[in-house]
This record gives structure tokens, sequence and C-alpha cells, in this order.
């Protein structure tokens, strides 16, 4: 008998995520109905699938366990990861107030993963607190970097002894590949 380990056929967070509850009503021999909260077995990976050509398919309980044994054990792998990105402007530069500027951002290293959600930061002189605001613009999250749009509510000059460094810090989730 050889054995190897269910992520090695399929990715279980898949399998579960694909096979969604229902709640259907079912009679018992004494005709009454009731319903009951089940998987339906067309909805599950083969291996989880007993074939029964008089009923139709059932439900490998066994197998089934061990699927959502290994989903949880991908969850377990699962890593909050980030990557970071700046912009340092300290040449004279002056933004009026009501001025706005997308800045591109390129992050510092290559994410593993998709990289789906940014936060910008502006590290500005004492002089600009509540002058600039900065937010990610929508859309523009992608693996090499993202554009953040800032603001100034008020007039703004940057200068070498007073720069602006625009960040921006990328998060994403990552799963280590599978490994026999």
């Amino acid at each position: 008998m050889s054995t190897e380990d269910l992520r090695a056929l399929l990715d279980p967070l898949l399998a579960v995520k694909a096979a969604r509850p229902v709640v259907r009503t079912v009679e018992t021999p004494d005709g009454a109905q009731h319903q009951v909260a089940a998987v339906m077995p067309e909805q599950l990976p083969e291996v989880a699938v007993i074939p029964n050509p008089d009923q139709g398919p059932g439900i490998n309980l066994g197998a089934q366990v061990a699927l959502l044994q290994s989903a949880l054990g991908r969850l377990a792998d699962m890593q909050l990861r980030g990557v970071h990105g700046q912009q340092v402007y300290a040449s004279t530069l002056i933004w009026q107030a009501g001025d706005t500027r997308d800045i591109p951002i390129a992050w510092s290293s290559t994410p593993l993963a998709p990289c789906r959600h940014a936060v910008p930061r502006l590290d500005v002189g004492v002089a600009w607190i509540g002058k600039l605001s900065a937010a990610v613009a929508p859309g523009s999250v992608t693996d090499t970097g993202c554009t953040v749009t800032i603001r100034a509510t008020s007039t703004v000059v940057v200068t070498a002894a007073q720069p602006l460094t625009v960040h921006a810090d990328g998060t994403y989730l990552y799963w280590p590949p599978f490994k026999e």
C-alpha cells in the first residue's frame, strides 16, 4: 500500500471552498420531513466520494475529515507578509493648497504572492503636520508597487532642509509551496 500527502493531489482550501454546505429537506421513513445541512458529493473531489450506482454518490467521511484536516493545515501554514517602498523629495518643490499629485512607489523587494493592499505614510517636517494627506490610489496596487495620491490642504515647500518622504507598505498572504 502506498500513501501520499493529500496536498500532492489537490489544494484542500480550494476543495473545501468549492463544497459549500446547503440546507435540504429530507423525509424520514415515517413520512416526517426535516431540514439538514449537508455537503453535496458532486461538489467534493473524487477522493472524498464513494460511488454508489443504486442510490447515487455518497461521501466518504474519513476522506472528508482528512480533507478538512489538510485545509486547516494549509491555513496554519499561511503567512502575512509585506513589502515596502518609498520616494524621497529633497529638492525645491512647492505645493499649493488644493494641489493633488500621484506619486509612484516601487517595492524594494518582489512579493512572493500577489500584493493586494497597501497603506501610505508620510514623513514630513513638524510645520507640515496636517497640511498634507496621503491615500493609495484605488486599483493601483500591483506586484511592482503602487501609486500614492498626496493632497495639500495648505502651501507646502519641500526643500533639502525639509524633505518629504512618501512611504507605502504592501501586504499579502503567502502559502509556502507544498513539499513532499
